[in-house]
């Protein structure tokens, strides 16, 4: 672990995984223990089930700052990836996960069971298998969160086809 900043964003009810308090707030936990000199910021989302926060705050993880949503301006998650080491996101919020890649941190995944095998799920699966992200229990096992495999911009990659296909 770097005694440096960690983010933890958290997503919610989905309709392609299948949310659990007790398993996010363990693997929230467990993230947030194993490094207790590291300082870690997480915020939650407008998907994320009432009272999840309180009971993250109940665990009194010292090291831990929890900032919901409603409290976070435009501009505060990207100001906060530029600011973290290692990024961890919950498995249901595919938009965050892309914002973690593409900020160039280390991603860990806080891992939920699918509900529903389709094109969210299997890109998720695609984007491990490729190293972009480490799912909790790999990480578990091997106390490695593994930095990206190179540079991941979207944006860049989408106006490079465009040109491609249109000029």
């Amino acid at each position: 672990c770097e005694p440096t900043q960690g983010l933890i964003l958290l997503g919610g009810l989905s309709p392609h995984y299948q949310w659990d308090d007790e398993a996010v707030l363990e693997q929230v936990a467990s993230i947030v223990k194993t490094c207790p000199e590291g300082r870690f910021v997480l915020s939650d989302s407008r998907r994320t089930p009432i009272g999840l926060m309180e009971k993250l705050a109940s665990r009194r993880l010292a090291n831990l700052a929890l900032v919901p949503h409603q409290q976070t301006a435009p501009g505060w998650v990207q100001q906060q990836l530029g600011l973290s080491h290692s990024v961890w996101v919950s498995e249901d919020s595919v938009s965050m996960v892309y914002e973690a890649i593409t900020s160039g941190a280390a991603v860990g995944l806080i891992s939920l069971p699918v509900s529903h095998s389709g094109r969210i799920s299997k890109g998720i699966k695609q984007l491990i298998e490729e190293a972009w992200l480490t799912p909790y229990a790999q990480w578990k096992k091997t106390g490695v969160l593994t930095h990206p495999p190179g540079a991941f911009n979207e944006a860049s990659r989408c106006a490079d086809w465009l040109v491609d296909q249109w000029l």
